[in-house]
């Protein structure tokens, strides 16, 4: 084999390990882009009734190389930042096909305020409500906080929790009788499977005093480190 054919086989297979190698690292798709668009418009729709404006689309994407900084992949997936009078908010749905699976996060200030009505009407002295709903452990000012799929109709306030991957609640009271909180109630209130802390403090001043306050709220332990704050509760109850 002569040293011209080798190089030039050298060059073709080369261009061929290229080739690949962006198909499947490329990235977004105008036609993956174009149908994550329609079905998150599509998606607020039927789940609200109304249309809303489209303000971007960006894929999610996933970075599967063991070689740090290597190039991410499209995973087909898109947040679709949309407005609706005035209001921004974001729907995470699969552009793959025509499809209305979405979640979004158009109504998580108005579900927060339905757990602090519930909450005030159990209890009170409540000094603070902390929330961590959704489908990540993120805070309530990143652009993809409150990710839920099911509509919140102003009476399904516990099937709204429910549906939502991530639902932990910490109320801290001062000096209150948390002797009315009973399984029952709070799950018929809350949903089955919410993680919430109710803590009852001293006063006031010792809440401000006290440290974390929200202990572990975000990760993966709701009352995580609690008792190192135990000269300024008086008790605490946990669902």
């Amino acid at each position: 084999m002569s040293g011209l054919y080798i190089k030039k086989y050298f060059v073709v297979v080369l261009l061929v390990v290229c080739v690949v190698f962006l198909g499947g690292c490329g990235g977004l798709s105008k036609t993956d882009k174009s149908q994550g668009r329609e079905n998150a418009i599509q998606y607020i729709e039927n789940k609200y009734g109304f249309k809303p404006s489209v303000k971007s689309v960006k894929e999610q994407t996933y970075n599967g190389s063991p070689i740090p900084g290597g190039s991410a992949s499209g995973t087909g997936y898109f947040y679709v930042k949309m407005e609706h009078e005035k209001k921004i908010f974001n729907v995470y749905i699969s552009g793959l096909s025509p499809n209305t699976d979405g979640i979004d996060n158009y109504q998580v200030d108005v579900i927060e305020d339905a757990i602090r009505q519930e909450v005030l009407a159990m209890l009170p002295n409540v000094i603070n409500i902390d929330c961590c709903i959704g489908n990540e452990n993120i805070t309530p000012d990143d652009a993809y906080y409150g990710m839920i799929s099911l509509k919140y109709d102003g009476s399904n306030l516990s099937e709204v929790l429910e549906d939502a991957q991530l639902k932990r609640i910490i109320v801290s009271l001062a000096d209150s009788d948390l002797s009315c909180l009973t399984e029952e109630l709070v799950k018929d209130t809350f949903g089955s499977d919410t993680d919430i802390l109710f803590v009852n403090y001293k006063s006031v001043e010792d809440y401000l005093e006290a440290g974390n306050t929200t202990y572990g709220l975000r990760d993966y332990g709701i009352s995580s480190g609690i008792e190192e704050n135990d000269a300024y509760i008086i008790d605490y109850v946990k669902f």
